[in-house]
């Protein structure tokens, strides 16, 4: 079975590379959209589109009109007893056929594996995006959004989120671009959608840009949060995880005036993590009397930690029977490395005491034997595994899943030559012949080669050959590189340049992107906005003013 799947893959890509124009135009959209995250299922409207990228005007003035059709009848043929390298996906036997009267296709997996390495590093055709935001929802739209937000086409990633419903993700990149007010209706539509999330992110990134009064505002965007006292812990909580310390602690206090205690914890956590270890007790004291059995053990932790021994032990005490032991072991610890010896033999006796079965005695010579050789740390053995069958060699295995794990570990390997090369050379001060060396890197389809070329131009202040590195990574998908991008533009002195990059993207041709807008988004009320494949492949304005 593998010996004929292998036979049958180099047959397949034979295939693809003698194929006319238009069949390997059709092969190359399905690859690029499998290798940018789209689900096994192709369906016809969008591959047919999405395939006039990959051909030259020439080409499409030559074909017939009939093309899709002629290109899939010698696409589907079957190969040496498997599936031809593009073929209809059928319905899995026992399944009710479905009713839609769409085409479905899949591409031979064998041929998706082989060209993935040499298209990592090449541009994404404008016109396959096109197709992506005509045709796609679902999963393959927030799919192909995430590969387009990370090619910094954020105009082009918020109309696939729009499409695949995700309104979250949408606001998410907008906060990201600087543009707050225009995220804020993307979070409540989201929220209204039944988004969990979607409340907390928009109040902290409101806490984040110091817009404390607005936080208790998304409360009531929130399910749940309806109760006064809740609303105030909740917002308490935001404040919070946004660093707003002092401003958390006043929320978590209204709350417990209200008669919600469980944020008294979360408050004494604030301030110990503040490093404000004795106003953070203060509170560990107003939890335990208000039942929170949790407070004793955290705050002897903290005591612990911060050397505070004795009260520490004011709160070991309080703990449950397993945890006081626990605890008292730990202070022992660390009175031990503080070379306090003992002290740190009297917090041990102390733990003998707390555990049943345990002699003060013999707890003691054990620590004062581990006090007088302390310079030895115990020997823990732990059973090995059994071995990976990544360590197992080549062949070892029959099974076609291991022959292509290490295929792809042999890929990986001739990825990373070049790249390693060139850091030498970069390291040895030859950085024109490193550069060379990161291209043909990126040639072999190492993802990381381009942007390790623009930070070392940036490095040496080569701030106008980055920019140009930046492009070609930014175009094989490398969200790094777009934020060294507007690094570059700012020290050419071109900020207005870096602004608009930064809060506009780039567009598919990895030009910096002209203002644009998104539309208020629908209500929850409002029926759900899905691409038809029969409108017009050149309309991009469904979201976009």
């Amino acid at each position: 079975m593998v010996t004929q799947y292998l036979a049958a893959g180099f047959d397949l890509v034979r295939i693809y590379r003698e194929a006319a124009p238009g069949p390997r135009a059709l092969l190359d959209a399905a690859i690029e959209a499998r290798r940018l995250g789209h689900p096994l299922s192709l369906p016809l409207p969008f591959l047919a589109t999405a395939a006039e990228a990959y051909l030259t005007d020439t080409e499409w003035d030559l074909l017939p009109e009939n093309w899709v059709h002629e290109s899939l009848a010698q696409l589907t043929r079957s190969v040496k007893g498997v599936q031809g390298p593009l073929h209809p996906q059928k319905r899995p036997r026992g399944v009710t056929q479905s009713h839609s009267i769409v085409p479905i296709y899949r591409v031979a997996d064998f041929l998706v594996d082989h060209c993935r390495a040499e298209r990592r590093a090449k541009p994404v055709p404008p016109l396959f995006w096109q197709a992506a935001a005509q045709h796609c929802d679902g999963e393959a739209a927030h799919n192909l959004a995430v590969a387009a937000a990370a090619r910094g086409l954020i105009q082009v990633a918020c109309q696939l989120w729009a499409a695949a419903g995700r309104h979250r993700e949408i606001a998410d990149i907008l906060v990201k671009a600087g543009r707050m007010e225009e995220a804020l209706p993307w979070f409540a539509r989201a929220a209204q959608a039944g988004d969990p999330k979607a409340a907390h992110t928009a109040a902290l990134e409101l806490a984040r840009a110091g817009r404390l009064d607005d936080v208790p505002l998304w409360a009531d965007h929130r399910p749940g949060t309806s109760d006064d006292r809740y609303v105030k812990t909740w917002t308490a909580t935001i404040l919070s995880e946004s660093g707003h310390t002092d401003a958390a602690v006043t929320w978590f206090a209204r709350a417990a005036d209200a008669g919600d205690t469980t944020g008294l914890l979360s408050a004494a956590e604030a301030l110990a993590s503040d490093g404000r270890v004795d106003e953070a007790l203060v509170w560990f004291e107003r939890a335990f009397a208000a039942g929170d059995d949790e407070a004793p053990a955290i705050a002897a932790e903290i005591c612990v930690g911060t050397g505070r021994f004795d009260k520490a032990l004011n709160w070991i005490e309080r703990c449950q029977q397993p945890e006081r032991a626990s605890y008292l072991r730990q202070t022992a610890d660390e009175l031990r490395q503080a070379g306090r010896e003992q002290d740190a033999i009297a917090w041990c006796a102390r733990a003998a005491e707390a555990v049943n079965g345990i002699a003060v005695p013999q707890t003691v010579r054990t620590m004062d034997s581990t006090l007088s050789d302390s310079q030895h740390d115990p020997i823990t053995y732990e059973p090995s595994g059994r071995q990976s069958c990544q360590d197992t060699p080549p062949g070892y295995h029959s099974q076609l899943g291991s022959v292509s794990a290490w295929a792809a570990r042999a890929e990986t390997r001739a990825e990373a030559r070049p790249l390693a090369a060139g850091r030498r050379l970069a390291d040895g001060g030859d950085i024109d012949a490193a550069l060379q060396l990161a291209e043909e890197a990126a040639m072999a389809g190492d993802p990381t080669a381009l942007a390790w070329g623009a930070q070392q131009l940036a490095d040496r202040g080569e701030w106008d050959r980055s920019l140009s590195w930046c492009r070609n990574a930014v175009a094989a998908g490398s969200e790094w590189a777009a934020h060294l991008a507007v690094v570059c533009l700012d020290e050419l002195g071109r900020a207005r340049e870096a602004e608009q990059l930064e809060r506009y993207g780039w567009t598919p041709t990895t030009d910096i992107a002209a203002p644009w807008h998104l539309k208020s988004p629908p209500r929850a009320t409002d029926p759900p906005v899905q691409p038809q494949s029969g409108h017009n492949a050149g309309d991009q304005t469904s979201w976009v003013q």
